[in-house]
């Protein structure tokens, strides 16, 4: 049985955009880490670059969790990210908000301490915010 506020927060994250505050973060070419060299995974030999995207899918993903209603808001995130149309994430504010803050709490346990750092305040100075903004309004990656 699920409590309301688990049902409070699945209906959230199943309504869809309309209607609520937006930020719109363009993703750039190519995404940097804090010594300048492109963000990479390392599976098995191998070192696998990543863009933006991949970067926040990863951290979402490996991200630990302090509950149900964290992991049903995880989802509401990766969703939005995975789907990014025209090198622009478009995400409610609120699921960003809750996302910005989870990754301050617990983005170390995914990357070196400086690069958690350096992300969060990467996506705290390029996000835009706004109700009526248009993707394609000031926005070019």
């Amino acid at each position: 049985m699920q409590s309301r506020q688990v049902k409070r927060t699945i209906a959230r994250s199943e309504q869809k955009l309309e209607g609520r505050p937006k930020i719109y973060l363009s993703i750039p070419k190519e995404f940097l880490d804090i010594m300048d060299n492109p963000w990479s995974t390392i599976q098995g030999n191998v070192l696998t670059p990543m863009t933006l995207p991949e970067v926040l899918m990863f951290t979402v993903r490996r991200a630990p969790v302090k509950s149900g209603d964290d992991a049903i808001r995880t989802l509401a995130c990766f969703q939005a990210i995975k789907d990014t149309p025209n090198g622009v994430i478009e995400m409610a504010k609120d699921d960003w908000d809750w996302m910005l803050a989870h990754f301050r709490e617990v983005a170390h346990t995914v990357w070196l301490p400086p690069d958690s750092a350096y992300l969060v305040r990467w996506l705290e100075e390029n996000v835009k915010a706004s109700k009526v903004l248009a993707p394609s309004v000031g926005l070019a990656p």
